[in-house]
C-alpha cells in the first residue's frame, strides 16, 4: 500500500516544481529590479530594443509617437492615450470607455490597428510603479502605485480611474483568466472570470 502514497508525494513534488519554474521564467526578463519598481531595469521583453514589444520595430524608443499617442518613459512605448471607445481631441479623451469580456479585450486593440496589443500585466505594473513585492515576485495580487499618485501614469492618462484587462494571463496554458488592473486603487488581480466587464488600453 505505500506505492499510491510514493507516487503522490512524487507528483506533489513535481507540481511544486514545475510552479518554481514558472515564477522564474516570469521574473528573469526584469532583473534584480523587480516589476515596476524605481530607476531602471533593463529590456522587459527580452527582445533586441528597449520596449514591451517583441518585435524590434514598431513601439520602440526610437519611434515618433501619434497625436493620438503618448509616450511612456517607464515602457518605453507609445500608448494610445484613450481608452478602447474613447477618441482622442482637443479636450481630451471624448466619449465612455468601452466595456468588454476577457475576449473583447484580447481583440479590441488590433481590432483599431494590426501593430497595436492590449497592455501587459507587466507593462502596467511599469507604468503604476512602486508595485509590492507579492506583485514583482510571487506574482500574486496586490498594489502598485495608483494613477492618481503615480508620476508615469498621471502624466500620461490623468484622471484615469478605470479598470482594465491586461493581456497576461494567469496561466502558462493560456485557459485561465487574464489579470486586471485597477487604475483608481492601483490593485494587480487575476480576474474571478472571463467573463467580468472591463476596459482596455492599448500600447505599441
Amino acid at each position: 500500500m505505500e506505492a499510491p502514497k510514493t507516487q503522490l508525494l512524487f507528483l506533489l513534488g513535481a507540481v511544486v516544481a514545475i510552479q518554481a519554474a514558472c515564477q522564474d521564467d516570469a521574473r528573469a526578463p526584469y532583473g534584480d529590479s523587480g516589476i515596476g519598481g524605481g530607476g531602471g531595469g533593463g529590456d522587459i521583453d527580452g527582445d533586441t530594443d528597449t520596449d514591451s514589444d517583441t518585435d524590434s520595430d514598431a513601439g520602440s524608443d526610437t519611434d515618433e509617437c501619434t497625436e493620438e499617442e503618448v509616450f511612456v518613459d517607464a515602457t518605453s512605448s507609445c500608448w494610445l492615450r484613450c481608452a478602447v471607445g474613447q477618441e482622442w481631441s482637443s479636450v481630451g479623451c471624448v466619449g465612455a470607455a468601452e466595456l468588454g469580456d476577457q475576449a473583447w479585450a484580447l481583440s479590441a486593440c488590433q481590432f483599431i490597428a494590426s501593430y497595436y496589443h492590449t497592455a501587459t500585466m507587466y507593462e502596467i505594473a511599469h507604468l503604476l510603479g512602486n508595485c509590492e513585492a507579492v506583485v514583482t515576485y510571487d506574482l500574486l495580487p496586490g498594489y502598485c502605485d495608483q494613477c492618481s499618485t503615480s508620476d508615469a501614469c498621471w502624466s500620461a492618462f490623468p484622471y484615469d480611474t478605470e479598470f482594465y484587462w491586461t493581456s497576461t494571463n494567469t496561466s502558462t496554458s493560456g485557459l485561465g483568466p487574464n489579470w486586471t488592473a485597477d487604475f483608481f486603487s492601483g490593485f494587480l488581480t487575476p480576474s474571478l472570470t472571463e467573463l467580468d466587464l472591463r476596459s482596455a488600453r492599448c500600447v505599441r
